[in-house]
């Protein structure tokens, strides 16, 4: 019996939503301890799982085959990269995508440049005293991510172009200021897909790369909007070339 589907021991499968609604029954039965979780409760999770587990992901994948389409050099190294990387596997290891240096540089260049979430906010929950400044508690801070990631000031080179070699020795040593890069959000309250997101992309990215070469259509407009994430206003039409083997 495939995950998802109800069995006789577990009712609703093993997989995320399974284990929830499994939670939620036992809220219904009264037969639960330790772990229990409300209607609202289960609804807000899913909520938060296909938000945060599909639009940003598909955000940083979408603007990353933009770069890729538009810097062919790069994709050309990224591509050398891969093929060493994989050798004669066509599907990514785990010990292959540790190899991916250059695929690491490229995903953190695509997130500074085109951040899914261009700002986080935050509530004071007592006072908090900032240099002479006091912000009250209740106050609602807002973090504009887009901007640091685009302020001059924080960043080497030219910072309204693609240089993903800025973050040829971490993310630490990229920016001029700690915490000025944060694509997904600080502190205890960050995101918690954060590893799972990036193994994604850098799994997609390799599999195509061996594949195919692409480029972006004449018909492309450059309009990235937000709606919820960052993406492109008007989609983004690619053209792939298939790769053949000698």
């Amino acid at each position: 019996m495939e995950s998802g589907e109800a069995t006789e021991g577990d009712g609703y499968g093993n997989d995320l939503l399974g284990l929830m609604l499994a939670a939620n029954q036992g809220v219904m039965n009264g037969n639960m301890k330790g772990l229990s979780m409300g209607l609202h409760e289960l609804i807000d999770e899913c909520k938060t799982f296909f938000f945060a587990g599909h639009e940003t992901t598909a955000s940083l994948i979408t603007f990353m085959f933009l770069l890729l389409a538009t810097h062919p050099e790069w994709q050309e190294r990224l591509r050398e990269e891969v093929l060493e990387a994989c050798r004669d596997k066509r599907i990514p290891t785990a010990d292959s995508l540790n190899n991916m240096k250059l695929v690491n540089m490229v995903i953190y260049e695509t997130l500074r440049l085109y951040p899914p979430a261009i700002l986080v906010m935050r509530e004071t929950d007592s006072d908090l005293k900032l240099r002479d400044k006091v912000i009250p508690a209740g106050t609602v801070i807002v973090v504009p991510i887009i901007a640091w990631h685009h302020y001059e000031r924080f960043w080497e080179m030219e910072v309204k172009e693609f240089h993903p070699e800025r973050f040829e020795e971490g993310i630490l040593k990229a920016c001029k200021v700690p915490g000025a890069y944060l694509p997904f959000s600080f502190g205890p309250r960050n995101c918690i897909g954060q590893v799972f997101a990036t193994i994604e992309a850098k799994v997609v990215l390799a599999t195509v790369l061996q594949r195919y070469r692409f480029r972006m259509s004449p018909h492309y407009v450059h309009a990235p909007t937000v709606a919820l994430t960052l993406k492109p206003e008007f989609g983004m039409p690619i053209v792939f070339e298939e790769i053949f083997e000698p």
